[in-house]
């Protein structure tokens, strides 16, 4: 093995530390805010079937409210124009769940607004995940190719078609961060209409709403690991073909 292969070995695995320890502040985080107000309900009742009536009226956007019976599957679907909410969420009197039911209504507003970067996230996200989820394949067959059979050429091409697909993703995903944050700003602002709430409530409310962009900023770092891989095959080739 080449001695440049040892620092940068050295230096991915920094950087998977790095990301993992990143990755673990935010979930901790995250986990902390859940915590704080997993148990705490409205003081006024209200649930989050009924929130999401007033907060669609007071947005003026014309949607349905269909029940579903997954617990976990929560969206606003742009196509049918319907939002989407477990019946738990709908029947929860909790913050959290009355600050999920908002989130999706803030991106309910995005779509009637007709917000290019909203559009943009709903109809490529699904793609993205499938180019995301090629990163390691990529990755992992371009240093199979080139320390195991010595094919430098080959272990480049993969290398640099992990480089170009992951640049792509970075960009999309800087592009639509902006999404999360305008989705909580705007429901944000119909909610400090809304009486039947405290000041303290109103400051969880909004404490919950912008977990998502947060999540959206520590999972950059690992796009980052990607790159730097990437980019360690595409050097090793060039200096050792």
């Amino acid at each position: 093995m080449e001695p440049i292969w040892y620092v940068i070995f050295v230096i991915v695995f920094l950087m998977l530390f790095i990301t993992l320890l990143l990755g673990t502040i935010a979930q901790r985080k995250v986990n902390e805010i859940i915590q704080k107000y997993s148990g705490t309900r409205s003081q006024c009742g209200i649930k989050g079937g009924e929130l999401s009536t007033v907060l669609i009226s007071r947005a003026n956007i014309s949607i349905d409210i269909d029940e579903i019976n997954s617990r976990n599957t929560n969206y606003f679907s742009s196509k049918y124009k319907v939002l989407k909410l477990s019946t738990k969420l709908l029947e929860s009197d909790s913050l959290i769940a009355l600050a999920k039911c908002s989130q999706e209504i803030g991106n309910a507003i995005q779509d009637n607004n007709k917000n290019f970067l909203y559009r943009l996230k709903t109809n490529f996200l699904t793609i993205i995940k499938v180019l995301t989820s090629l990163f390691f394949p990529i990755e992992f067959i371009g240093f199979l190719i080139r320390f195991t059979f010595n094919i430098n050429t080959l272990g480049l091409i993969f290398a640099l078609t992990g480089i170009f697909l992951l640049v792509l993703v970075f960009i999309f995903f800087l592009l639509t961060y902006r999404v999360e944050n305008k989705s909580s700003e705007l429901i944000s602002e119909i909610l400090d209409t809304c009486k039947f709430f405290t000041e303290d409530e109103l400051f969880a409310l909004k404490d919950i709403l912008y977990i998502n962009a947060w999540v959206y900023i520590y999972n950059l770092p690992t796009y980052l690991l990607f790159f730097l891989n990437f980019l360690s095959i595409t050097q090793i080739n060039y200096e050792y073909k």
